[in-house]
This record gives C-alpha cells, structure tokens and sequence, in this order.
C-alpha cells in the first residue's frame, strides 16, 4: 500500500545546519526554490500560498555534466517566470548530486580559519582537478567532547562544488531575472525537509528512512537516520528508460516518448515493456536498500519515501509499494499537509526542499 497523505514516523527534532556554497547577502524578502533536472525544471515559491512549478526542458540543454546551452536554458527561465507570473528574485538552487561533492567527516577540533585550510584535503579522493577552482563549505554535526568538557573531535557534514558551476547557474539566473541567494546540495536541502517534519510533529520518532529519488536517467537512494544524512548511492537508471522502452514501442523518439508517458498515451504504462522496466528499476532500489541493512544494521528502516518524475508514475509507485515489508510512502507525506494532495508536489519536492533550506541560511537560522 503506498501511503500518500498520511504522517510518516520521522526522526528527531534536531536542527541542520545550513551549507551555504554561494551567498550573496542576507536581505531576501521573499525566496524560491529551484531544482534543475535533466529532464525539467522544478519552481517552488511563496505567493499567496506554496506554488509548484515544473516546466519540461528542450531537448539537449542539459547532459550529465550540467547546462550545456547557458543562453538557452536562461531564455527558458525568462519566459517561464513570466508566464507563471512569478515575482520574487531572489534563489535558492539545489545542486544536484552530481554536480556537488557531499560527505560526512571527523576532524580535530581546529578553529574557523584552520579549518578552511584542512577542508579541501577531505575531498581529496573525490577531486582531482585543482582545489583552488573548487568551493567549499561545512556544517557542524556534532562537537565530541571528553569526560571534562574538552573538545576531542569535530564531526561535520563537507560540501564541494566547482566555481565556474557555480558561476554558470548565477549567470544563468541572473539573465533570467532571478538572483543567486544559496546554493544547497541535494542531501543538506533533503536534512531540512526531514527535519521541518519533525518540528511540526514533534511526536515521530527518530528511525531510519529510505528516499528514493527517481530522476530521468539516475536514481539517487539516500539513507536517513532521524533527519540525519547517512549516504547515499547513484543507480543509473530511471524514467529515460521508461521513455526508451515507449519509444520502441511506438517508433518514436525518447524525447516525444516522455510525453506519451506523463498522460500514460493509450496505456503505454500498462505494456509488457514498460513493466520489464518497472521490475528492473524494483530490482536495483532492492539492491541498494540490502545494503544499507546490512552495513547500518543499528539503523532501523521504517520508512520509504518516492519523489521525483518517477513517483508519478503510479504503476511503478505500485510495484515498489508491493515489493518492500516496510511502508511505502510518496515523499509528499513529508511536506505541509495542505500541499499533500497536489500532483506536483513529489515532483517538486527538491525544490521545496532547497526553498527552506535557503530560508533558514537567509534567516540565520
């Protein structure tokens, strides 16, 4: 059964702190949210109300490295934000996990300026290039202190992300009249869903929760502990497929195929094919959620929450709701109570995700 509407039990009222990779002051009246995908782009703004907003993208504007059409995708956004009639500038962007290096580590404890000198040497099995073209930031997790209140360790979630990315998107959405406020990493956005939550219902526990993001041609599984990032791993399959198998099917080509697939084009999504693909992407989430169970075992899972294109698809939400023992839920279960029930709301759920986490760092919070 695939829970959609009902309180998930979370984790613990614990505040995230926020990684801020860019930041341009502290002055924003009112923010929104953006996640950029391969496949489209997801709004989230306050306006007499939350608005979701996703937009499908031209074809070849985004690849696995990122923008590859800077001019293109900032037209794009121009004429969006006029259409929706949207007025606030200023953003908070969601990086995307390919496109920002994110992990957990363990320091001693130094002070601000040392540990702007150390930080980049945590990435140093993850980046090869020159840190110098690389920014960097962290948030404290946890300061470990001996039987007298000494400080013996600093724990601390690390944050990595190229400049000229960086650059690229505040120029992007500078042309398209936005400004670049924050940029947050997917799994820090993802921490402050979790635990906005559990500030609103204080009453659920800190167990261990599963986020399935099916994105169009990755999907990124993410184990929470409370609302704790425990890790996460990139599976690369996702709605694409889905789109390839309906482009077979129908001598098309992947990209018109999308759109048979977002109205399910004269059942589309009840075939064979499309079903081999369904039973094959079960397959891989079932892989990775093993795993964590096996190497987390003082993690107890709990929960799984769906979002991204994916969780619109409702005959692959049924087949991983059939599949797991433990409950399955739409990640529009983590979100306020009067957005639940919007069809866009998984979908944009990054994005609403990167709108309070870019909040709270403009708040100071």
């Amino acid at each position: 059964m695939v829970h959609k509407h009902a309180r998930p039990r979370g984790a613990q009222a614990r505040a995230p702190e926020m990684v801020k990779l860019e930041a341009r002051d502290n002055m924003a009246q009112s923010l929104l949210g953006i996640d950029i995908g391969m496949d489209n782009v997801k709004i989230v703004h306050r306006d007499h109300g939350l608005n979701f907003v996703t937009r499908r993208l031209p074809e070849n504007v985004v690849n696995d490295e990122g923008v590859v059409s800077p001019q293109v995708m900032a037209e794009f956004l121009k004429t969006l934000r006029a259409e929706e009639g949207i007025r606030a500038r200023d953003c908070s962007l969601v990086l995307a996990e390919r496109g920002a290096f994110f992990r957990h580590v363990s320091l001693p404890p130094m002070s601000v300026s040392e540990l702007k000198i150390n930080l980049p040497f945590e990435f140093r099995d993850y980046i090869s290039e020159d840190p110098e073209g690389y920014a960097f930031d962290y948030a404290l997790d946890n300061m470990v202190e001996d039987e007298e209140g000494k400080p013996t360790r600093m724990e601390l979630f690390a944050a990595a992300a190229r400049k000229e990315t960086l650059n690229t998107y505040a120029e992007i959405l500078k042309r398209a009249g936005f400004r670049l406020k924050v940029a947050c990493p997917a799994p820090m956005a993802n921490m402050h869903l979790m635990h906005a939550h559990n500030v609103e219902h204080p009453e659920d526990s800190g167990n261990g929760a599963v986020l399935v993001d099916i994105g169009y041609k990755s999907m990124y599984i993410s184990l929470f502990e409370g609302d704790r990032f425990m890790g996460s791993r990139m599976v690369e399959a996702g709605c694409y497929d889905v789109d390839c198998a309906i482009a077979d099917l129908k001598a098309v080509d992947p990209h018109v195929a999308g759109t048979y697939r977002e109205k399910n084009f004269e059942g589309v999504l009840e075939t064979e094919q499309c079903g081999a693909v369904f039973d094959r992407l079960v397959f891989e989430i079932s892989k990775v959620v093993n795993f964590y169970n096996f190497s987390n075992p003082e993690t107890e899972i709990r929960n799984i929450y769906l979002s991204g294109g994916g969780a619109g698809i409702d005959q692959l939400v049924a087949s991983i709701a059939t599949s797991f023992d433990y409950p399955v839920w739409l990640v529009n279960s983590l979100m306020p109570e009067e957005t639940r029930a919007n069809a866009k709301a998984a979908v944009c759920y990054l994005a609403y995700a990167g709108l309070i986490a870019g909040e709270a760092s403009v708040n100071g919070n």
